[in-house]
């Protein structure tokens, strides 16, 4: 309907002015926020669209990435609408809810800890029902992707705000990613660092979670999602972890992999021993 398109259209317009002030004026654009934000918390009403409710979203975004910590006193405003549109049955407001929260932990200064548990409780809600979605669009894909880059990023930025020993097996549990490349160097990245430290919590008790691990590395190493330089890191990681091993323990772990991975593990192996 034409209402409905001229809303859009308009709502379009203001996100991109007001997200262009906050990147060139940085702070000192909080003082026309204070007089903005009541129109911008409309836009996000369960009665606008949903395309007006995601661009509502960006300038939330924008606003916590590129003014950071001072941005936490409307956290009280802003947080609420991120939390309950990031599990949303469109898929553009979904991501750029998960977006949101991802840049509040990473930005978002003190005020953001009383958020966290929040945070990655929704996110993990919202992964666990787009996976559950059959035949999902890349759409859905993206978004989930996003959620999972979200919830690593709140691991790692809000560390000991987190059960470690319940977040990080989850988050093991949800990779690889579907779709999204601008996201899977972020999400690998945090990812290797975790394997690099032999994190207890990623390993789990016992290296448990070892196959899991090693069937990523092996999985992802050389797709398209990644560049050059994280494949590179994942081979060595394969290659450190069958030298590390002991020679029982590797061939027990052998046989938890599925054949295509233990294929590929030895073409790894034998293309780093050349």
């Amino acid at each position: 309907d034409m209402k409905a398109e001229q809303e859009d259209h308009l709502s379009f317009m203001v996100a991109d002015c007001i997200g262009t002030l906050i990147k060139s004026h940085r702070q000192a654009f909080l003082g026309t926020f204070d007089k903005l934000g009541r129109a911008i918390m409309q836009m996000l009403h369960p009665s606008r669209t949903a395309l007006t409710r995601k661009y509502a979203v960006f300038i939330i975004d924008d606003l916590v990435e590129f003014i950071g910590a001072d941005s936490g006193k409307y956290f009280p405003q802003i947080i609420p609408p991120l939390l309950r549109y990031a599990k949303d049955k469109d898929p553009a407001l979904q991501q750029a809810c998960v977006y949101g929260l991802a840049v509040s932990a990473e930005y978002g200064g003190e005020r953001f800890n009383e958020y966290v548990n929040q945070s990655l409780k929704t996110l993990g809600e919202a992964i666990t029902s787009n996976r559950k979605i059959p035949n999902a669009t890349d759409d859905v894909k993206s978004a989930t992707d996003n959620a999972i880059s979200a919830f690593a990023k709140t691991c790692k930025f809000r560390g000991s705000r987190v059960d470690l020993s319940k977040a990080l097996p989850a988050f093991l549990h949800w990779l690889p990613l579907e779709v999204d490349d601008s996201e899977a160097g972020n999400v690998y990245s945090i990812f290797c660092s975790l394997v690099e430290s032999n994190n207890k919590h990623l390993l789990g008790k016992n290296m448990n979670f070892l196959p899991q691990v090693v069937k990523i590395l092996v999985m992802v190493c050389g797709s398209t999602i990644i560049d050059q330089e994280m494949t590179q890191r994942m081979m060595r990681l394969v290659v450190n972890i069958n030298k590390q091993i002991p020679k029982n323990a590797l061939e027990a772990l052998k046989t938890r992999l599925p054949g295509p991975v233990k294929e590929k593990m030895a073409k790894i192996l034998a293309h780093c021993n050349k």
